[in-house]
């Protein structure tokens, strides 16, 4: 309790036998009136203060800043230049399933596999995706 005026000294012993179980305690006369910034001052110093600083900067990802800049300054988002990448051909694609699937021990045809490939080559119309979206629905219901 703050050491105010008000409080009578002898307070503890004012109170009734059903209540012995509270004990009165005053704070020191001089911290009653110890304000947020005080606080701050005692228990903080300029180089605490850096370290969190420094902490919290370690913590931000490249990915963090560059989308955070992306809408202030668009042109700091470097352009991205696939030069030297080749795309890779169905038959690398399929061949590479096919070998995968063997390492599996599944029997897998390099034939059926390249079918699917070519099925999944081309993008989804609107109506395929609300087709695709309905049957999901039909399944989890």
């Amino acid at each position: 309790m703050d050491n105010a005026p008000a409080h009578p000294p002898n307070l503890e012993d004012d109170l009734d036998i059903e209540y012995d179980f509270i004990k009165v305690k005053f704070l020191p006369p001089n911290d009653t009136d110890l304000t947020l910034r005080q606080y701050w001052k005692d228990h903080f110093n300029v180089l605490h203060c850096i370290s969190l600083i420094d902490k919290a900067w370690n913590e931000v990802s490249f990915l963090t800043l560059q989308s955070a800049w992306k809408k202030l300054w668009p042109d700091c988002e470097p352009e991205r230049v696939f030069e030297g990448f080749e795309e890779e051909t169905s038959v690398n694609v399929v061949n590479e399933i096919v070998t995968l699937g063997q390492n599996m021990d599944l029997e897998v045809d390099e034939d059926d596999v390249a079918d699917l490939v070519e099925d999944h080559r081309q993008d989804l119309s609107t109506e395929d995706l609300v087709e695709l979206q309905q049957e999901q629905v039909k399944v989890m219901q």
